[in-house]
């Protein structure tokens, strides 16, 4: 019994020792095939970076979940839930006890993982490593924690849009289904930047004010008075309601654009108005959603 409760925590400082006397062990470089090339990473610093840009949700599988029922959604959320916790288990396992990741994903098995991004690919390279560039593995599931959390963010918004819009009042909404990112996006003054795929940003605007906005290439302006309203440059207004709106040309969106917005997406913008002059953005379209950048959250 005493060797049982020591053994962990004995391994655990070992693993610390070995870590600060060979780092080099830990860091030996890595390759594998990324898009048509084959790139070498040097670090799980650098494997961390290169993968950052894989944890957002797609415009395609957000389009995919809009058209998914409640119940399959509910189910979706359950799955992910799920993964979350067996992920977090390797994770866990390596971090404490040295086990090592290649066979535990091995054991949760590749088709657990989304083709988005190939992230299924990335682990079918990395779960035949060596044991010994494991750190590499381990940054790679912590990225794809963060593609979940994403993920499972994306269902409960959607999963809003669907709801009756008294079920829940805006700044309740807010709370529960955004994923804000808390890196602050910087561009030069008077520049029209494109809003980051798939990913809610805060927009300021004082009441009684209005900023530019585009629509791919079409010229609108977005007005808080005592509502939100999206006005496109020939005068045509649209009001935002309370909570989520789904803005496109769709006919089945909350904000139905004119067909002559040709390059709109049929699915193209979720806002939700906020307390404290804030409305939440979220392009999910092919042709991009451009703001000034002051109008940014800092």
């Amino acid at each position: 019994m005493i060797f049982n409760a020591f053994w962990p925590r004995a391994t655990k400082s070992l693993r610390r020792l070995v870590t600060r006397i060979l780092p080099a062990h830990g860091c030996r470089p890595i390759e594998l095939p990324w898009g048509a090339e084959s790139l070498r990473f040097e670090s799980p610093a650098d494997f961390a970076f290169a993968l950052s840009a894989r944890t957002n949700v797609s415009p395609s599988r957000l389009h995919e979940l809009m058209q998914s029922s409640n119940a399959e959604l509910e189910v979706e959320e359950r799955e992910i839930v799920n993964l979350v916790r067996r992920i977090g288990e390797v994770v866990d396992g390596y971090d404490s006890l040295m086990q090592a990741c290649g066979p535990a994903i091995a054991r949760i098995g590749l088709g657990v993982f989304s083709k988005d991004f190939d992230w299924r690919s990335v682990f079918a390279r990395l779960v035949d490593l060596p044991p010994d560039r494991d750190s590499f593995t381990r940054v790679a599931l912590i990225k794809y924690l963060q593609y979940l959390k994403a993920r499972r963010s994306a269902v409960q918004l959607v999963m809003a849009t669907k709801a009756p819009r008294a079920a829940a009042p805006a700044h309740a909404l807010a709370t529960q289904i955004f994923s804000l990112s808390s890196a602050a996006y910087r561009f030069e003054p008077d520049e029209m930047r494109r809003l980051p795929q798939g990913e809610a940003v805060n927009v300021h605007l004082a009441r009684g004010s209005a900023l530019s906005l585009k629509l791919a290439m079409h010229a609108f302006s977005l007005a808080h008075n005592r509502e939100w309203t999206l006005i496109a440059a020939d005068g045509r207004s649209y009001t935002l309601h309370a909570g989520v709106n789904r803005v496109g040309r769709g006919l089945n969106n909350d904000v139905a654009l004119d067909a002559d917005f040709r390059n709109v997406s049929r699915q193209h913008l979720l806002a939700q108005p906020l307390e404290d002059d804030v409305i939440v953005l979220t392009d999910i379209s092919a042709h991009g959603t451009y703001v000034p950048p002051t109008a940014l959250a800092s």
